[in-house]
């Protein structure tokens, strides 16, 4: 064979193999490819852990004390990829509630030098959320946006109300109301997170009342009375994702 034919041969099979590849490709979408898995950061599905501390700032009818009026929790937060800069998702948390109210937030045995009240409550909470990235990743949760929807599950209510009332063996008293039937037990809002990796802050607004009455209650036939106002709605602070 002369060199001329070898030559013209070589190109053929080289044609003939980029023309094969290039079939390949694109035939075959990522998703459909067998060597690129389906679970990681940047892929098809994705879940990870996390833990938030946040506290209640805003107007509200209850006089409290803000710096002491928090939230944390943890949870587990799934994310559906659908496009390069667009994913949907769902989100289980559980956290634990604070008020730190001022000592006419609640008026049981008023006669008595009220020191601290405290109105805790755990909630468990269902959200629905669709994430924008934005910026340039590879397999890298990277910088995103979360607009989503929560409901939830509110229990384990109680106030604790710590008394100043000095006796011949104590200094104060702590008296616990639990199972508080002024509270919903249901509630529901709105979440938006900014994410930088790992890191997030979040805003969270319950859109439900959190106290079911408000007002004075004198009950029939004794000298005290219970009075009740709706606690802040918004809710700010800080996420750390554990992958």
């Amino acid at each position: 064979m002369t060199t001329k034919k070898l030559i013209i041969a070589f190109m053929a099979l080289f044609i003939f193999s980029f023309a094969y590849s290039q079939k390949v490709l694109l035939e075959k979408t990522v998703d459909e490819n067998p060597d690129i898995p389906k679970w990681g950061k940047n892929y098809l599905h994705y879940g990870h852990l996390y833990g938030n501390f946040g506290v209640f700032v805003g107007q509200s009818d209850a006089d409290i004390n803000y710096g002491l009026t928090n939230s944390f929790g943890f949870g587990y937060r799934y994310k559906l990829k659908l496009l390069k800069h667009y994913a949907i998702g769902a989100d289980l948390n559980l956290s634990f509630l604070n008020y730190n109210l001022k000592e006419d937030y609640l008026g049981v045995f008023s006669n008595a030098d009220k020191e601290k009240q405290k109105m805790r409550y755990k909630a468990l909470s269902l959200e629905l959320y669709q994430r924008i990235n934005f910026g340039k990743r590879g397999n890298y949760i990277g910088n995103y946006i979360d607009i989503g929807f929560y409901t939830g599950f509110n229990f384990r209510t109680k106030l604790v109300a710590i008394d100043k009332s000095e006796g011949s063996f104590y200094t104060e008293t702590k008296t616990i109301y639990k199972n508080l039937d002024f509270i919903n037990y249901y509630s529901y809002g709105l979440n938006a997170r900014i994410g930088i990796n790992r890191w997030v802050v979040f805003a969270q607004y319950r859109l439900s009342n959190i106290i079911e009455w408000e007002g004075l209650i004198y009950p029939d036939g004794l000298d005290y009375y219970y009075g009740f106002s709706e606690l802040p709605k918004l809710l700010i602070g800080i996420e750390l994702s554990f992958f």
